[in-house]
């Protein structure tokens, strides 16, 4: 089953073999995930305005072997809308809590895009819980170029007055490789389910780079960065800091790489999965 039915049937019937999990987050929000197989833990968060389902051609691949579970952050897909707690240091509080609701002993955490800085913090903050840390595009926190700043705040004004349209635009600028229009509309109506108001609070907190800055000497685990084109040099900076981090180009690859091209993707994680695993 390609990415695009697989997609739609999980946004109608549920992910085949999938079920679904509420919590309650510390601050009293319900947070949504889902999960399948059984293994060794291998846990997906996505990034902004983006649900679980994003995650759908790694759920079916790698649930032949381990237990995978993906979540949907506060303010998306399923998990309750919110004004509270729209940081980056939150919702890595989530990913804790999320992880000591499974009952999880040393998994592997892939976070992408601004689910990656949020697993960048919260692996910062929980050394030695973590057996490996898988990034995706993940902004590192790295200052913001002049011309950076002008984008973002022009960005932040689209989604503020034309939240259709640009979450329109955003969904095709996520993808290098052709898809159906059915299935980028899909992603489109999930990621309106996060409100106005808490898409921009979010992005205005990923923008600051205030407080989740991160200790990256303390992340004395195995890590694999996965980086389009574009983000390559963000890589390159993290690759700085971190000791050991592996790097791998996505060339001609969107930013949801792991969507836009699974069969590049997968067997670049398996084999990091299958490294960490095997010791």
């Amino acid at each position: 089953m390609g990415p695009f039915f697989a997609l739609l049937l999980f946004l109608t019937c549920g992910a085949a073999g999938a079920a679904d999990g509420f919590f309650t987050a510390s601050d009293g929000v319900t947070l949504h995930y889902v999960e399948q197989g059984s293994g060794p833990l291998v846990a997906f968060v996505p990034g902004w305005t983006m649900g679980a389902s994003i995650w759908q051609a790694q759920l079916d691949f790698f649930s032949a072997r381990d237990h995978v579970a993906a979540l949907d952050p506060r303010c998306q897909g399923l998990s309750g809308k919110t004004a509270q707690g729209l940081t980056v240091e939150r919702r890595a509080q989530d990913i804790a809590e999320w992880l000591d609701h499974l009952k999880a002993g040393p998994c592997v955490l892939v976070g992408w895009s601004m689910g990656g800085s949020e697993a960048l913090v919260y692996a910062a903050a929980h050394p030695g819980r973590l057996a490996g840390l898988v990034l995706v595009d993940a902004p590192p926190g790295m200052p913001p170029s002049r011309a950076q700043i002008v984008k973002r705040e022009a960005l932040l004004g689209r989604v503020g007055t034309e939240r259709v349209k640009e979450t329109n635009a955003f969904v095709r600028w996520m993808f290098q490789k052709p898809h159906p229009e059915e299935y980028y509309d899909a992603i489109v109506q999930q990621a309106l389910k996060t409100p106005t108001d808490a898409a921009l609070a979010l992005l205005r907190d990923l923008y600051a780079v205030r407080g989740w800055k991160v200790d990256y000497a303390k992340i004395q685990i195995p890590v694999l960065c996965f980086a389009s084109e574009s983000y390559y040099p963000q890589g390159l900076w993290l690759q700085k800091r971190i000791p050991g981090l592996r790097l791998q180009e996505m060339k001609g690859d969107g930013h949801a790489l792991f969507a836009d091209d699974p069969k590049g993707f997968n067997p670049r994680l398996q084999d990091f999965l299958s490294q960490i695993q095997s010791k």
